[in-house]
């Protein structure tokens, strides 16, 4: 039987998926994992889910961390799939972290670069959660500067992406450490 949420809610097991994910009991490399008699099998993903999950708890270092490996692991093993709902969780905390430049610069990517044709068709409170951090890089920036920045990663390589996000992220994860950043 494979693995879904909501199957281990009804089930009353989702607490014990949410303990193995941060457990370390999905790690990258191992293919199955069984629970409570359900095969699990791991994803690339999981690190953007322990990032969603770590973002709602207040645990700005660990989300960013999270981010960042969902991005870097997604990317390095051509997972292009996970590489775009981390981005589109990266780009909703670049934004609330008021990196707005960054920001614009991955809606750019993911809107009119090398990215636009892999960008999913968000709807709901995705759709809202997307439309809700361009607007507030846009506020931010103005219309000039965003629209330089959305040019600047129109124009960015898939590897260029990656590169510009990771290396964003490991300064603010960089800040963290240094105390620069609350």
């Amino acid at each position: 039987m494979p693995f879904r949420v909501p199957e281990l809610r009804e089930q009353a097991r989702f607490g014990a998926a949410i303990a193995a994910i941060f457990g370390g009991d999905f790690l990258v490399g191992r293919p199955k994992l069984r629970l409570g008699g359900v095969t699990v099998v791991a994803t690339p993903g999981l690190d953007d889910v322990r990032a969603r999950l770590r973002a709602r708890a207040g645990d700005l270092a660990g989300a960013l961390q999270q981010s960042r490996d969902a991005i870097d692991y997604s990317y390095r093993v051509s997972d292009l799939s996970n590489a775009l709902f981390a981005l589109n969780d990266a780009v909703h905390t670049l934004a609330t972290l008021h990196e707005h430049v960054t920001a614009a610069e991955i809606f750019g990517a993911m809107g009119g670069g090398a990215l636009r044709a892999l960008t999913y068709q968000w709807v709901g409170t995705e759709a809202a959660r997307r439309d809700s951090a361009r607007q507030s890089a846009k506020d931010a920036l103005g219309d000039v500067e965003f629209q330089a920045a959305w040019s600047r990663g129109a124009a960015m390589t898939m590897d260029e992406v990656a590169s510009v996000v990771i290396a964003k992220l490991d300064e603010l994860l960089a800040s963290l450490d240094e105390g620069r950043m609350a």
